[in-house]
């Protein structure tokens, strides 16, 4: 009888073993069930990058929606600087459904630019969106020229440029505006998308004064660069003042002629100097002097002109009086 009870006690024990193994194995296997079936990955949607122009410094935003079946783990941001150059990486955070991530851009240079959301979960499986930008900056000019930079009213005044841009250039405008006193004298639309600016300014109303051409350039984003110029009307002439010889002083040897010429915007070093004496004989164009005994008339005209930058002509002139001396023509000053 005692040996029953014993027996009927291993059996229970035995059974209850039993039964706890196979929860054991119900259990296990059913973890090891749901960790083979999740190879999905994560599903990412409505993503977007707005704006997708922008300049160094500019908000770049990224939104997206994620969703898993399971569990989604972790969600990244990577910024690659095409083709293939990867210029950052952010880790956005765990198990989050809803992205809404700022891109540092203010270090981006010029260029066309992608950024890659991955999203993974628990199992490894992961899910990828690609969106694109491009970094635009202000347009380029170079090689910006005004000539000449003097001129007399209704002159020919031509402005010379380069106008470049990494993404679309748009439109070209060039500005004039009087120095003094500050005012707007006009405008021109030159065009759109130009590269070589070959431009003739109106110069028949300007007045004298000091004025400034801007050359503005605009890309699609808006985006502008600007280049000034300055140049002159001029229409004073230079005053010409002969100091010798004096008027009606009469000469029986050589002369030298002497004198100065003023100018209100041309350096007196680079006025154009002509002397000329009537009636005509040889000049020595390096100091200005000549011998009148050559001459049969009685009176001689001597005849300084300057010319300015912008070709205005003033004059000074002397008369003066040979002495009719056959005798040693050549000598100095009176």
């Amino acid at each position: 009888m005692i040996d029953n009870m014993d027996s009927k006690k291993r059996r229970f024990k035995m059974g209850k073993l039993l039964w706890i193994g196979m929860l054991i194995f119900i259990l296990v296997g059913s973890v090891n069930i749901f960790a083979v079936a999740d190879t999905n990955p994560p599903q990412i949607s409505n993503a977007t990058l707005s704006p997708e122009v922008i300049k160094p410094g500019d908000v770049l935003t990224v939104s997206a929606t994620i969703t898993d079946d399971v569990n989604l783990r972790q969600v990244f941001v990577y910024v690659f600087r095409n083709p293939n150059t990867l210029v950052s990486v952010a880790l956005v955070g765990y198990g989050i459904e809803n992205v809404n991530y700022v891109v540092p851009t203010a270090d981006l240079v010029s260029g066309s630019y992608r950024v890659i959301i991955g999203a993974y979960d628990l199992a490894g499986n992961s899910g990828w969106a690609t969106l694109s930008f491009t970094v635009d900056t202000p347009p380029e000019i170079s090689g910006a020229t005004l000539s000449p930079e003097v001129i007399k009213p209704g002159d020919l005044l031509t402005l010379n440029a380069v106008i470049t841009d990494d993404v679309e250039l748009r439109q070209v405008f060039v500005y004039v505006f009087c120095n003094d006193p500050n005012s707007f004298v006009s405008s021109a639309f030159i065009g759109s998308g130009i590269g070589n600016v070959n431009y003739v300014v109106p110069t028949a109303d300007l007045i004298w004064s000091s004025y400034r051409v801007i050359l503005g350039a605009y890309d699609s984003r808006g985006q502008s660069s600007w280049a000034t110029l300055y140049f002159t009307v001029d229409s004073t002439p230079p005053l010409v003042t002969i100091t010798h010889p004096l008027a009606g002083e009469v000469y029986s040897e050589a002369i030298t002629t002497a004198g100065y010429a003023v100018d209100n915007v041309t350096d007196s070093s680079d006025l154009i100097i002509d002397v000329a004496v009537s009636p005509k004989f040889d000049v020595n164009d390096g100091t200005g002097s000549f011998d009148v005994q050559a001459l049969h008339p009685n009176n001689i005209t001597i005849r300084v002109t300057a010319m300015d930058e912008a070709g205005n002509v003033g004059e000074s002139s002397v008369d003066v009086i040979r002495k009719h001396d056959r005798g040693n023509h050549l000598g100095q000053d009176k």
